[in-house]
């Protein structure tokens, strides 16, 4: 059984999406691209990995991706082992500063080919199935006060516990909507809450100010990314003052990142993003520094297809902190299409997700996916 990388190649798949998706970062209206990595081993073993950036969230899109893993670290990593996964980020880490969705791409790709290698589905080689069922987040974009209550009932009809609603650009207007969705759950006897994304939209007072117009603060989930990524002591003012639990997500990209959001005590909860990180690898070292701290953490979307949300399906059955609601599967509704088979939706049910059992991811390809 051999385990050494023969070849690793990397496509950009554009992928329509189903309609505009907006935040207070950015605008997308028509299609977009997905890079998606091949490693082949010695032993005829392909593994795929995943990343779907936006260039304001990540500063990395499809196309850098693929230049940085042809240019530099797919040539630095063929005739590797994929056991050593430490020292395959090692090496990329030593031939490139940052770039972590390039990163993540090879890392998801190696942890599938290994896995596959020996049999197993991927979270059994990366702490085993600890959360069997996962809880799901209907994500709303910024939208029409009359699309954003559609999507509401939506959400509630599909047994969602969360509703995550994009803010962050006009904080009266929209603490005015956020009162109004709250006020129809209550009506309605729900348990659903609020989960409200600022992608750090606000000022630190505009965050507060926000906050402290909401009138059902006990139905708010979470209040995340409130203010710009390095203000982390605006973080911990927003937490102070707001009444809300503070979660980080631009604000850690990697491990020091997250031990500065933690020493501080800046934050209640984590977003942890596989293609915002590097990969499963420092992934689950994040998530234990959180849990060293007591801090739940959640799995976001970068609009992912069916590799990449796989990936984070198998990182949060494997991961015991992993417990807050994700918005993994966000990426599958939002595109017209996916490039993986539909066994993914059978796994999708009252707003949970069961993790695939088959080897490696559990996905397979489309045959016309690079198309």
């Amino acid at each position: 059984m051999s385990y050494l990388i023969t070849d690793i190649r990397t496509y950009v798949v554009q992928v329509p999406l189903a309609s505009t998706w907006q935040t207070s970062l950015y605008k997308s209206n028509a299609t977009r691209g997905h890079a998606i990595v091949e490693v082949t081993t010695e032993g005829g073993v392909k593994g795929y990995g995943e990343a779907s950036p936006s260039a304001a969230f990540m500063g990395e899109t499809a196309d850098t991706i693929k230049f940085m893993n042809d240019t530099y670290l797919a040539p630095l990593l063929r005739g590797k082992d994929i056991r050593n996964i430490g020292t395959i980020h090692q090496l990329m880490d030593s031939s490139i500063y940052g770039m972590y969705s390039a990163k993540a791409t090879i890392d998801i790709a190696v942890h599938d080919a290994l896995a596959k290698t020996l049999d197993q589905p991927l979270y059994a080689i990366i702490g085993g199935l600890l959360n069997e069922k996962i809880p799901l987040t209907y994500v709303i974009g910024m939208t029409s006060d009359d699309r954003i209550f559609k999507e509401v009932e939506e959400a509630v009809e599909f047994s969602y516990e969360v509703i995550k609603i994009k803010v962050g650009s006009d904080w009266e207007k929209e603490a005015a909507i956020i009162n109004k969705v709250c006020a129809f759950i209550q009506r309605k006897g729900l348990h659903t809450r609020v989960r409200l994304d600022a992608n750090q939209g606000f000022t630190v007072d505009d965050a507060i100010r926000f906050a402290g117009r909401l009138t059902h603060k006990g139905l708010i989930d979470a209040f995340e990314q409130p203010v710009q990524k390095r203000n982390v002591s605006g973080l911990l003012e927003v937490k102070r003052y707001s009444g809300l639990p503070i979660m980080a997500d631009e604000s850690v990209f990697n491990l020091a990142d997250a031990a500065d959001v933690f020493e501080r005590k800046a934050v209640h909860l984590l977003n942890i993003k596989l293609g915002k990180v590097g990969g499963i690898y420092p992934a689950k070292k994040i998530a234990a520094a959180a849990e060293a701290h007591g801090i739940p953490c959640t799995v976001g979307s970068n609009l992912e297809l069916g590799i990449g949300i796989a990936a984070n399906m198998h990182f949060v059955a494997s991961t015991k902190n992993a417990v807050v609601p994700h918005d993994l599967f966000a990426g599958h509704m939002l595109h017209k299409r996916d490039i993986v088979d539909d066994s993914l939706k059978r796994h999708l049910q009252d707003g949970y997700l069961s993790v695939p059992d088959g080897a490696g991811l559990g996905v397979r390809l489309n045959e016309d996916w690079k198309n």
